[in-house]
């Protein structure tokens, strides 16, 4: 009899105690993450003039956020037309003679040429004019700013940290071994500290990667309705239902 005892919890334990784990004591933890988060970096070096968005404040996508002196490359654009204007000119005046046969075809197909590169060359002032004004990529709230108006910048360098306040995902580390009753489009509900909010959310993603220290593995969770009271960078308790990952 006690061998058979023995034997009955040494089966029941373990099912007891992963049951316990799944539906959740608060062991657990997950955190808020930004599905769009971004640093936007200078995209040349120059003169700061505008800086239009501030610490905290809203923007739209497309919204216009920092405006360099662009005074040197605008000039270079005028030249670059400037350019384009006087080959496409020699360029029909060559035409013009050929049908006279005064000119060689060799010299109308090199003035040709000289239109394709001058309009080549129009087109890359643009492109650096185009980079004096840097826009919003996404509607968010700026969560850092790092220049001001006048200030010099280098190219690459850091000027605004800008996050999505509306789209969220809950990042949550659980044992593999739960692989097996947790997969993607699990329930869980998140329970943030700051606030106590709750938000109702389903496994999205597994990463397909197992630490080889802890043998834990990543749990991407998106929020299956509005994720009100929550704010990217809380963290909170996670919880499963005991049937969560079960096997049908």
């Amino acid at each position: 009899m006690i061998g058979l005892f023995t034997a009955v919890l040494m089966v029941a334990a373990p099912a007891a105690v992963r049951a316990q784990t799944v539906s959740g004591d608060g062991d657990i933890r997950g955190q808020i993450s930004a599905v769009e988060h971004t640093v936007l970096a200078a995209p040349r070096q120059g003169r700061i003039l505008e800086v239009k968005a501030r610490l905290g404040e809203r923007v739209a996508k497309g919204n216009a956020l920092v405006r360099f002196d662009c005074r040197s490359p605008q000039a270079e654009r005028d030249v670059a037309r400037a350019r384009l204007s006087a080959a496409r000119a020699q360029h029909k005046v060559n035409k013009d003679l050929q049908a006279y046969q005064n000119i060689s075809a060799l010299e109308v197909e090199l003035s040709g040429a000289e239109v394709e590169r001058a309009a080549a060359e129009l087109k890359v002032a643009e492109v650096r004019l185009g980079d004096c004004v840097v826009d919003a990529p996404f509607d968010g709230e700026v969560v850092g700013r790092n220049v001001n108006p006048y200030q010099w910048v280098s190219a690459g360098e850091p000027m605004l940290e800008l996050s999505s306040v509306v789209r969220f995902e809950i990042e949550v580390v659980v044992p593999a071994a739960w692989l097996t009753r947790v997969k993607e489009g699990s329930a869980l509900t998140f329970v943030a500290d700051a606030t106590g909010q709750t938000v109702a959310a389903k496994v999205a993603r597994i990463v397909d990667r197992i630490d080889p220290v802890s043998q834990t593995v990543r749990l991407i969770a998106t929020p299956t309705g509005e994720a009100v009271g929550v704010r990217p960078g809380m963290s909170g308790a996670v919880r499963f239902p005991a049937s969560a990952g079960a096997d049908s």
